[in-house]
């Protein structure tokens, strides 16, 4: 009877330590954190902010895997190649039980599809080895990496050539089904908001992407969402972002632009 009382115990006390971490896993998921490159701010629940040059990363313990990289693309960089690809790596800021583990994507047939573009990040090998992390790539079906939103990152590029002005990126990787596959929590789509200055004000282009599987088109444009449904998908996330002004004076996004 003391041999069960005992186990009972001990039990008890693992379930009781189990929930208190698993506890303390969702409170720092609703925890709102500011994320601020230049004159923006990212105001979201993220678990961990990592904030590399040009790249501010909200990454979520829960689901092991990044929110969003909010980046700018330079143009004073714009024409600077590295043909040297990289490795991935497991980023080491990120505590040891919340990785995104490499080894779950090998024969899972999903890519590891990054949230801030390589060839956006040609500057130096320093900068390059930042987008190789695991804090900045997320599981993608091949057609969806490869065809389509690799056509949304030379258009970012482009963009920033076409205005000659840096160019500023959200990529978002929403998990709201919370499917769970191959050992990883998968997105359900991508989403991409693009800013950038036109006529002193700030002018944004946005695409949804559903990650899938399924044959589906590889043109862009059949992915691009108007400014409510942009301002519908930032809120079901809990993003909100912000352009300093003067002072303390600030602007939220507002769909097609932010400005004053």
């Amino acid at each position: 009877m003391k041999i069960i009382k005992k186990f009972y115990n001990l039990i008890t006390f693992y379930i009781l330590i189990l929930f208190i971490a698993l506890t303390s896993v969702f409170a720092q998921e609703k925890q709102l954190k500011f994320l601020i490159l230049d004159n923006f701010k990212i105001i979201s629940n993220c678990s961990q902010v990592i904030n590399d040059d040009l790249q501010r990363k909200c990454y979520l313990y829960n689901y092991k895997k990044p929110k969003f990289n909010f980046f700018k693309i330079q143009y004073s960089n714009i024409d600077t190649s590295i043909k040297k690809r990289l490795s991935f790596k497991e980023d080491k800021r990120i505590p040891e039980e919340y990785q995104n583990k490499l080894k779950n994507y090998v024969h899972s047939g999903y890519d590891r599809g990054h949230l801030a573009p390589d060839a956006s990040f040609d500057i130096n090998m320093t900068i390059l080895k930042t987008t190789y992390l695991t804090s900045n790539i997320v599981p993608e079906t091949p057609r969806v990496n490869r065809y389509i939103i690799s056509k949304i990152e030379k258009e970012e590029r482009d963009l920033v050539k076409e205005t000659k002005i840096d160019v500023y990126v959200l990529t978002l990787a929403n998990y709201k089904s919370k499917k769970f596959d191959k050992n990883m929590y998968i997105p359900d789509y991508i989403f991409i908001l693009i800013y950038y200055k036109y006529k002193n004000n700030y002018q944004s282009i946005a695409y949804k992407i559903p990650n899938t599987f399924e044959k589906i088109s590889t043109k862009i444009i059949n992915y691009k969402v108007n400014h409510m449904q942009i301002i519908k998908i930032l809120k079901e996330n809990n993003i909100k972002i912000t352009r300093f002004i003067k002072g303390d004076q600030n602007v939220e996004y507002s769909g097609n632009r932010i400005y004053r």
